[in-house]
């Protein structure tokens, strides 16, 4: 895992703080990128600043434009549903 300087990015009515115990940031990479070399992607978590509830959201990822991507995730990315943590 890489870490950096604390992360605060808001996009679409949504929040995204590295500093949140509540917003999390998963990174898994690939192979299977037809001989391109390595694919990274996100999973992210992040508060509806609205509702106050989470959302969950995925999409490709570069550590080298970390911000950047954690703002097209929140904006463009794939929705998963919320785990529930205590089961």
């Amino acid at each position: 895992m890489k870490f950096g300087l604390p992360t605060k990015i808001k996009q679409n009515g949504m929040t995204y703080d590295s500093e949140d115990s509540r917003c999390k940031l998963f990174v898994g990479t690939t192979s299977a990128t037809n001989g391109n070399g390595d694919l990274s992607i996100a999973f992210l978590t992040v508060v509806d600043d609205a509702t106050n509830t989470l959302k969950q959201y995925f999409g490709v990822f570069n550590w080298d434009e970390k911000d950047a991507c954690i703002s097209q995730i929140m904006k463009h990315g794939g929705k998963w549903p919320v785990i529930v943590d205590n089961i």
